[in-house]
């Protein structure tokens, strides 16, 4: 398995980098303080294309593999990973209706979540043990339940209401089945704001309560109950690998802004560049900066090129690469801060989103039992 880039996936990395720099930079602070929302930041998205990397020609996409959307993914994280989030979670509800959809559900939704009109999510996460239940009665399921922590785009207006800014599909997860919601303005579906994790106001999450939601089976993604376990397997999959790009775009960044500051900074009159405490610090970050692009870049690829290994490498890449950008945010952390008047905000925030990352979607502890599963423990 080739884990290394050719020259086409070098050209997309820069054109990624450059699109990131000139459009993403200048917005990132204004997302983090709250002033603008992930919206914004969407349509940029959508107007270069790229919220369709993953969708066939044929329903207006690129049509590539999931390595370029790990490259994009990667230079996104360079300035601000709860981006990422969001795009994780649209990919991975066009992995499952492209994969799983009927022929019906790919040429209603593929070409809308292409053009970024529909921004994709999920809501696989319940609240403690209980589930989101589904009553079926001749062709029409009824849905009752709560889901949490979900990334949902742009919401708006007071807690507990139901109206979004941008429209948004949703594929919730119940005991019937996976089920494609497009309709969240209905009074059965009440959407509240969640506290911003950690404090960062970039991520926003809501938790949605469906009182009695009704609605066709052909909703459902598939026959009911039909090999759900493996889809949402597969969901999270996508997420996973997703996520653990945006820990190496946040990793890369810290090692280039303290190798930066130890050429020039100084303490007791010896520059920081020549003091073997630091040089070990950064030696230790490129190195597993180095191992963890490989782990992402072979999950990515494994994808199409070795499927029965893909839930394996992408939760190994997500457990990995989510520690060492924590750890290694931190020891950036420690040789800069020092020797500033002002402190490193992005540094400071890229630490916290690090440990989000540990934990969010799934945490790492519950990687690590997932993995020892895989590897018949």
């Amino acid at each position: 398995m080739n884990t290394f880039l050719t020259k086409e996936d070098l050209k997309l990395k820069e054109e990624f980098e450059k699109f990131a720099k000139d459009k993403i930079a200048p917005l990132a602070p204004a997302l983090v303080s709250g002033k603008t929302d992930i919206g914004s930041i969407f349509k940029l998205l959508a107007q270069q294309s790229y919220l369709s990397l993953n969708i066939l020609n044929s329903y207006g996409g690129k049509e590539y593999t999931l390595l370029p959307i790990v490259l994009l993914a990667e230079a996104l994280a360079h300035y601000e990973a709860s981006i990422v989030i969001y795009f994780a979670y649209h990919i991975a509800a066009i992995e499952l209706i492209k994969t799983y959809g009927s022929a019906s559900q790919k040429t209603t939704f593929l070409p809308k979540l292409a053009q970024g009109s529909l921004i994709g999510t999920l809501a696989y996460s319940g609240l403690g043990n209980s589930s989101t239940k589904a009553t079926m009665q001749n062709d029409n399921l009824t849905v009752a339940g709560q889901k949490i922590n979900i990334p949902i785009n742009s919401i708006v207006s007071a807690p507990g209401s139901s109206q979004t800014d941008q429209l948004c599909l949703m594929l919730v997860s119940t005991d019937k089945g996976l089920v494609i919601v497009d309709n969240l303005s209905s009074p059965q579906i009440k959407i509240t704001r969640q506290h911003s994790p950690m404090g960062l106001e970039a991520l926003s999450l809501a938790s949605i309560n469906f009182e009695n939601y009704s609605f066709n089976k052909k909703a459902l993604l598939g026959e009911i109950e039909d090999l759900d376990k493996e889809r949402l397997a597969f969901a999270h999959a996508i997420v996973k690998i997703i996520l653990a790009a945006a820990a190496l775009g946040m990793v890369e960044h810290a090692l280039k802004a303290s190798t930066d500051y130890a050429k020039i900074g100084e303490h007791n009159g010896q520059q920081l560049s020549k003091s073997e405490a630091i040089q070990w610090k950064l030696a230790d970050t490129a190195v597993d900066t180095s191992a963890a692009r490989l782990l992402i870049y072979r999950a990515a690829c494994s994808k199409d090129e070795n499927k029965d290994k893909f839930i394996r490498y992408s939760t190994m890449a997500k457990t990995y690469a989510t520690k060492i950008a924590r750890h290694h945010t931190g020891e950036s952390l420690q040789i800069i801060l020092p020797f500033l008047q002002n402190n490193d905000s992005t540094l400071i925030r890229f630490y916290l989103e690090s440990k989000m990352l540990e934990t969010f979607d799934t945490s790492n502890e519950e990687e690590k039992v997932l993995l020892s599963q895989l590897l018949g423990i």
